[in-house]
């Protein structure tokens, strides 16, 4: 295995310059695997520069190695590592595309680590399981489906999700709608949007869970269905079946590796 170090400084400091879930809960498994690897074994500090409403996506992360993106910079000694590569300044700083052939964790490695961590080395974190009795799911009969996205060319048609929601109640189980319409998105010409409208059947959850509620949710129920998006990479940090379609990206450069749950 290749050792981590860093060039510039002991101390690092994790700059999450990114609105994309799925972007964020790749970071966080590369940043466990440069706690694991190099901050703890050498009692070496770190940081980790994030928006507030990000924080449940980084549960190993102890609250004193939090901090706000202003706030990075006001650290002393730190180098800054940025998950995304930064833009003109006339330009918005914001996830950009998966380079060809690149899986999501390796490209963050590279932002973060400068170097490219292999896949079984960076599991997705499972998030912190939180209480959600709430909601009155019959878990033993929930087929979680994902009904917002970010992206046009990679979202669920609306007709398509009833039809499968439809299918999912006739065979006696219960359809359980979840996401998030633009309050977790940073970017305003990127907000998450849905073409999809409440059947009247099933449970609606969408805008009424966190992100750690989400998936605890998913990490419960039968199975979790959706295109290519952010809460499908939170269901892929459990061990929920997840059954998830692509448009315009490799398959395999999206699946995370998965250390005790099948992909």
């Amino acid at each position: 295995m290749v050792e981590l170090t860093s060039p510039f400084t002991d101390k690092i400091c994790y700059y999450l310059n990114s609105g994309a879930v799925g972007d964020l809960v790749a970071a966080s498994a590369v940043i466990q695997h440069a706690i694991e690897t190099y901050h703890k074994p050498r009692n070496v500090d770190y940081r980790v520069a994030m928006q507030e409403h990000f924080r449940d996506l980084l549960p190993q992360v102890p609250d004193e190695k939090i901090t706000d993106l202003e706030g990075a910079f006001k650290l002393d000694g730190f180098a800054i590592r940025m998950l995304n590569m930064t833009r003109p300044v006339q330009l918005p700083n914001v996830a950009i595309l998966t380079p060809s052939r690149f899986h999501l964790v390796q490209y963050a490695s590279v932002g973060l680590l400068a170097r490219v961590v292999p896949l079984e080395k960076a599991p997705y974190v499972p998030l912190k399981e939180v209480s959600v009795t709430k909601f009155g799911i019959p878990f033993d009969k929930a087929v979680v489906l994902v009904v917002t996205y970010r992206d046009a060319s990679r979202m669920w048609p609306g007709e398509e999700i009833k039809k499968t929601a439809k299918a999912v109640s006739e065979m006696g189980l219960t359809p359980v709608y979840v996401g998030k319409t633009g309050a977790i998105a940073n970017w305003k010409e990127h907000l998450a949007k849905t073409e999809f409208e409440y059947p009247g059947f099933g449970i609606n959850l969408i805008d009424k869970t966190t992100l750690a509620e989400m998936a605890s949710i998913m990490g419960k129920s039968r199975v979790v269905v959706g295109m290519d998006s952010g809460p499908l990479h939170v269901a892929m940090s459990t061990n929920a079946p997840v059954v998830m379609g692509f448009t315009n990206v490799s398959p395999d450069l999206r699946i995370p590796y998965r250390k005790e749950a099948p992909t």
